[in-house]
C-alpha cells in the first residue's frame, strides 16, 4: 500500500463524487475477513467503473490493486482481480444485454473485430486503464500459474480486457489452459483466448468436443462463435443444445464470465442467430431440471423482447410447458404467453382450458394466480371464451391484477359483461363503501371508459354513482365515463358542475370535457386553469383538447405560449393540444419532428404527425426502422415489453401510409 496516501484522491472523481473513499475501499480489499474484502470489491467496482464508464480514479488505482493480487498483499486476491476485470471488458465477448436493449439502433451484434458491438474501453480514462495494466502485464500472466484457481481464472478474465497485448498473452492463456485441471480457471483461459484477436477457432471447436469437463466444453463452443464472428460450427452448436439442457456446474453466480445468466451466455456464441436461439429455448424446455426449465421461460421472454418474429415461434413451445408438473414452472409459461403480444393467439386454446384451473399461486407476490393470466391473455385479444370468466370475475369483485386492461380489451364483446358490470355498479353502496370496493369499482370505470357509445346501455347504473359522496370526493374515471351518455348524462349536469371547482386537476379536465359533452359547457376556462399546472395539467389538457378540437380553440394561446418551454414534454404536449384545436402545422412541426421516436412522448409526436399528413414527410427515416425492422423498439424493458413495440410498429406504419411514405 506503499504511496496510497500520497494520491490526490479528493481531485479524482468517482461514482459517488470526489474519490475520498476508494483508498479505504482498497485498503479493505486486503482484509482477512472474506465478507469485508468481497463487500469492499463490489463497492469499489462501482465507485471506479459503474455502467460501463471509468472514472478517473480508475487508473491511479490499478497499481493498488495489481499488487494487492499479484504480491500477495491480500487474502482473497481474486476479488481485487474482479475490480480490474470490470474496468476492462474483453472487446470479443458481446454483451448480448445491452445489445438486445438498444433494439434496431444496435448494430450487428458481432460487427466489430471479434464479435463486440463497440470496442471496449473507447473512452480514455478506459484506456489509461489498460495502459496501467499492460504495465504489469508480466505479473498478470505469472498469476495464471498462481496456486489458488480462483485467481488463476479472474487473472485470465483479465488478460482478456487487454486486446493490445494479445499477440503475447494469447499463447501463454492458450498454453496454460491446455494444462489446466480446475475446470472454472480452464473454462475462464478457453473464454479469454476467444475474447482476443487472433484466436484460433479450430482449437475451440475442437475443445467443444473433446474436453472432459462440460463446463470447458460449453466455453469452447461459447467462445467459437465469438471467434468466427457469430458462426457456430455444428460440433460446437451440439455443445451449446447439451449446455441448455444440462447447465454444467459452474455456470452460476461466481462465475466471472456468466453471473449467472446462463441463457445470456449461450446465446452470445451468436447473439444475431436467431435459429440459435430458439434451439436453446426447445433443449431448455424439455430439461429434466424444473429450475432449469424455469430458466429456460426466461430465456424465451428475452427473446421474444429482442425480435419482432420471436413469438410466433417461442410461444408454441411455451404453449407445452403449460401444464408442467412444477408450479412456477407453468405459472412463468403461462405468463409469459399473455405478454406475447398478438402471438398469444397462438396459444388461445390452450389459455382458453386454463380459465377452469383454480388453483392459487405457487408464489401469490411473484406470479398470479394461472387462471388469472389466462384470462388477461385472451381478454386483451378479444377473446369472446373469456366472456364468462370475466363476468364472475367482475360480479365476485375478485382480486383480478389487469382488471381494466381485460374489461378494455373486451369493447367488441360488451354484451357478454354487461350484466355483471350492472350488477357491480348497482351494488356499491350510496356512503361509507369500503376504500378496496371503491377502488375495484374505479378499475372496472377504467377499463370501460373506451367503450364509446356503448355506455348509453349503463346510463342508470352510472347515474347511480353520481349521486354517491364518494364519487364526488374521489371521482376516479367516472367523469371521463358520463362524458360518454351525452344528453342521457344530463341529471349527472350538478354533479358535475361541482368537480369542475374539485381540488383534483384531474376530475375538473375529465368534468370540463363531460359539460361540453352532455350540456355544451364551454371547457376553456377550466382547461385553462388545469393547464397552469406545471406538473400535470399540460397532459391533461392536452389531452382533453384531443377529444374537445376546435370546441377547445379559445386555449390556442396558452398551448403556443408553451412550445418554448424547457421541458421536452410540455412542448410536445402542447404541440399536440394546439394542433387539435387550429390545425396549424407550420406552428407544431418544428416541435414534433425532434421529437419523434419509440418512446411515449415520440409516440405522441408521431401521432399528430400522421394527422398531419405529408407535410410532415421529414420524419419517414424515423418511423421506417420503427415500422419493419426485425428488432423491436430501443430500450424496450419490463413486462408490457412487447406490447408497446406492437403498438409502435403499427403506429408507425399508420403514420407512413398517412404521411405517404413507402
Amino acid at each position: 500500500m506503499d504511496g496510497l496516501d500520497g494520491v490526490p484522491w479528493r481531485r479524482l472523481e468517482c461514482t459517488s463524487g470526489a474519490a475520498t473513499d476508494v483508498p479505504e475501499l482498497i485498503a479493505q480489499l486486503a482484509s482477512d475477513d472474506e465478507e469485508e474484502a468481497r463487500e469492499a470489491a463490489e463497492q469499489l467496482g462501482y465507485e471506479l467503473g459503474d455502467d460501463g464508464t471509468v472514472r478517473s480514479a480508475g487508473p491511479p488505482a490499478v497499481p493498488f490493486l495489481v499488487r494487492l493480487a499479484a504480491l500477495g498483499g491480500a487474502r482473497f486476491r481474486d476479488a481485487a482481480l474482479a475490480v480490474l476485470a470490470a474496468l476492462v471488458p474483453p472487446p470479443g465477448e458481446p454483451d448480448v444485454a445491452t445489445h438486445a436493449g438498444r433494439g434496431y439502433l444496435a448494430p450487428d451484434a458481432t460487427s466489430a473485430p471479434g464479435g463486440a458491438s463497440e470496442p471496449a474501453g473507447a473512452s480514455e480514462t478506459a484506456g489509461q486503464v489498460r495502459r496501467e495494466l499492460a504495465a504489469y502485464g508480466a505479473d498478470l500472466l505469472a498469476l495464471l500459474g498462481d496456486e489458488d484457481p480462483a485467481v488463476r481464472a479472474m487473472a485470465a478474465r483479465v488478460l482478456a480486457g487487454l486486446p493490445e497485448e494479445a499477440s503475447e498473452t494469447v499463447p501463454v492463456l492458450r498454453a496454460a489452459a491446455e494444462g489446466e485441471p480446475d475446470p472454472k480457471a480452464q473454462a475462464s483461459m478457453v473464454l479469454a483466448v476467444a475474447a482476443l484477436p487472433g484466436a484460433d477457432a479450430g482449437w475451440l471447436t475442437e475443445l467443444a468436443t473433446r474436453a472432459g469437463s462440460p463446463l470447458v466444453r460449453t466455453a469452447a463452443a461459447v467462445g467459437t462463435g465469438w471467434a468466427l464472428g457469430g458462426q457456430v460450427p455444428a460440433p460446437a452448436r451440439e455443445a451449446l443444445l447439451d449446455a441448455a439442457r444440462v447447465v454444467p456446474a459452474g455456470v452460476d453466480d461466481e462465475f466471472v464470465w456468466t453471473t449467472g445468466y446462463e441463457n445470456r451466455f449461450l446465446r452470445s456464441a451468436a447473439p444475431d442467430d436467431h435459429e440459435l436461439a430458439l434451439d436453446l429455448i426447445r433443449a431448455g424446455l424439455t430439461a429434466p431440471s424444473a429450475e432449469r426449465r424455469y430458466s429456460a421461460v426466461t430465456g424465451a421472454s428475452e427473446v421474444m423482447r429482442t425480435w419482432r418474429s420471436a413469438p410466433e415461434r417461442v410461444v408454441p413451445a411455451l404453449a407445452a410447458v403449460v401444464a408442467d408438473a412444477d408450479g412456477p414452472v407453468r405459472q412463468h409459461a403461462i405468463r409469459s404467453i399473455a405478454l406475447a403480444g398478438r402471438a398469444t393467439a397462438l396459444a388461445g386454446d390452450q389459455l382458453a382450458a386454463l380459465l377452469a384451473d383454480r388453483r392459487p399461486s405457487t408464489d401469490p407476490d411473484r406470479w398470479p394466480a394461472p387462471r388469472w393470466s389466462a384470462l388477461y391473455g385472451l381478454a386483451r385479444m378479444g377473446d369472446v371464451r373469456c366472456a364468462p370468466a370475466l363476468a364472475e370475475t367482475l360480479a365476485q369483485y375478485t382480486d383480478f391484477p389487469w382488471l381494466t386492461e381485460s374489461v378494455a380489451g373486451m369493447a367488441g364483446h360488451a354484451d357478454a359483461l354487461l350484466a355483471a358490470l350492472r350488477s357491480l355498479l348497482a351494488s356499491y353502496p350510496t356512503g361509507g363503501a369500503p376504500d378496496d370496493l371503491g377502488s375495484y369499482v374505479d378499475d372496472a370505470l377504467a377499463g370501460i371508459a373506451g367503450w364509446g357509445d356503448q355506455l348509453r346501455r349503463l346510463a342508470g347504473e352510472l347515474l347511480y354513482l353520481a349521486s354517491a359522496p364518494d364519487w364526488e370526493a374521489w371521482p376516479g374515471a367516472l367523469p371521463r365515463v358520463l362524458g360518454w351518455l351525452g344528453t342521457d348524462g344530463a341529471p349527472a349536469v350538478p354533479y358535475l358542475r361541482r368537480l369542475v371547482r374539485h381540488d383534483e386537476e384531474e376530475a375538473r379536465s375529465g368534468a370540463a370535457v363531460a359539460l361540453w359533452r352532455i350540456a355544451g359547457d364551454d371547457p376553456a376556462p377550466v382547461l385553462r386553469e388545469v393547464l397552469s399546472d406545471p406538473e400535470i395539467g399540460t397532459a391533461l389538457a392536452a389531452d382533453a383538447a384531443r377529444e374537445l378540437g376546435p370546441s377547445a380553440a379559445a386555449l390556442a394561446p396558452d398551448f403556443a405560449a408553451l412550445l418554448t418551454s424547457d421541458d421536452p414534454w410540455r412542448r410536445v404536449r402542447a404541440a399536440a393540444g394546439l394542433w387539435s384545436v387550429t390545425r396549424d402545422a407550420g406552428a407544431v412541426l418544428p416541435v414534433l419532428l425532434p421529437e419523434a421516436g419509440p418512446d411515449e412522448r415520440g409516440a405522441l409526436a408521431i401521432e399528430v404527425l400522421a394527422e398531419i399528413g405529408p407535410a410532415a414527410h421529414e420524419v419517414l427515416p424515423v418511423l421506417e426502422p420503427m415500422a419493419f425492422s426485425e428488432r423491436r423498439i430501443p430500450y424496450c424493458v419490463g413486462d408490457e415489453c412487447i406490447l408497446r413495440d406492437e403498438r409502435c410498429q403499427h403506429l408507425a406504419r399508420t403514420a407512413i401510409t398517412a404521411i405517404g411514405g413507402p
